[in-house]
């Protein structure tokens, strides 16, 4: 495989070690054009799938390292770019919008999900939720108690995405506009919560995976 099909250095370099300590900012919409247009190109997530899968690592009870993670977003297959360009476009604006997200709920500020319509010009976030879903699979354990917390009430941090789930699969009755917009205020407002409550346990995670083996 030539040089060129592979990514950049400095582009997964400064991925895999993490953010930089600067003012996050949301990317830009050339980035996020690109970001999409490359997922539904080579992947079988598009952005809001990842928006919502970048949102459970975030909030996650522990730290999933990007080398577990990116071989799910990009189909567990190595990562190929056509140029050097297009790779430090892609994964930086992976890493920007991750910085961004995060910066907003550490902050406790509200983050609206990233929710695409479909062909009838209509808003379910399925993709989101599956999303999310997946991230949470990663830690299957951790998440254990929070999302049979949300499968038992309605009021649980994890039940509105855990209902948009299980509407997309038939699993419930189809929900109206109303109760829709209801449960994405409710999601909006449950994951600067979930980031706090779980952060304790995400740095005794990040501590135990930087001890040496």
């Amino acid at each position: 495989m030539s040089d060129t099909n592979k990514p950049a250095d400095n582009a997964l370099d400064a991925f895999l070690n993490g953010p930089e300590e600067t003012p996050a900012q949301a990317i830009s919409d050339a980035d996020f054009d690109a970001l999409d247009g490359f997922l539904l190109a080579n992947t079988q997530m598009d952005i809001e799938i990842l928006d919502g899968f970048l949102c459970a690592l975030i909030v996650s009870p522990s730290v999933v390292p990007p080398g577990e993670y990116l071989p799910v977003i990009f189909g567990n297959n190595e990562i190929t770019f056509k140029t050097q360009e297009e790779a430090d476009q892609i994964m930086n604006a992976i890493t920007k919008h991750w910085e961004y997200v995060e910066s907003k709920l550490k902050n406790k500020e509200d983050y609206y999900p990233i929710v695409c319509s479909d062909n009838q010009l209509k808003v379910n976030a399925w993709g989101w939720a599956y999303g999310f879903l997946l991230g949470t699979s990663l830690r299957r354990e951790d998440w254990h108690p929070t999302i049979y917390a949300s499968q038992m009430s309605e009021d649980g941090l994890v039940s509105p995405i855990l209902q948009l789930h299980w509407e997309a699969n038939g699993q419930m009755e189809p929900i109206n506009a109303e109760k829709r917009e209801v449960m994405m205020k409710a999601i909006v407002a449950n994951l600067p919560i979930m980031y706090e409550q779980f952060a304790q346990l995400r740095e005794l995670s990040r501590a135990s995976l930087q001890q040496p083996n």
